[in-house]
């Protein structure tokens, strides 16, 4: 992998939002497998993006929120997510 390639890898995240050097914009135009990183990259960026679209939280969110931040420790209204290693054996 050449150097430039390297630093588009590294950079992935500017390349997204377009705010590279001029000297690896017109390496990516040149570099096939750089082309395709930043397609691939923004598909997968848009997705994210788009994945929370049409969601809308429970009513009594805020209230929930505000209740397990309670200094006086409410209990949360449901269990917490299990963790890994809570299959230890």
């Amino acid at each position: 992998m050449r150097e430039a390639c390297l630093e588009v890898t590294d950079l992935v995240a500017e390349a997204i939002d377009g705010v590279l050097p001029a000297r690896l914009e017109a390496h990516i135009d040149a570099c096939a497998d750089c082309r395709e990183l930043l397609r691939e990259a923004t598909r997968l960026s848009d997705a994210i993006h788009d994945a929370g679209d049409g969601y809308q939280h429970a009513h009594d969110f805020e209230a929930r929120v505000l209740a397990a931040l309670d200094p006086d420790g409410v209990e949360p209204t449901r269990p917490m997510r299990r963790r890994s290693a809570d299959f230890s054996p």
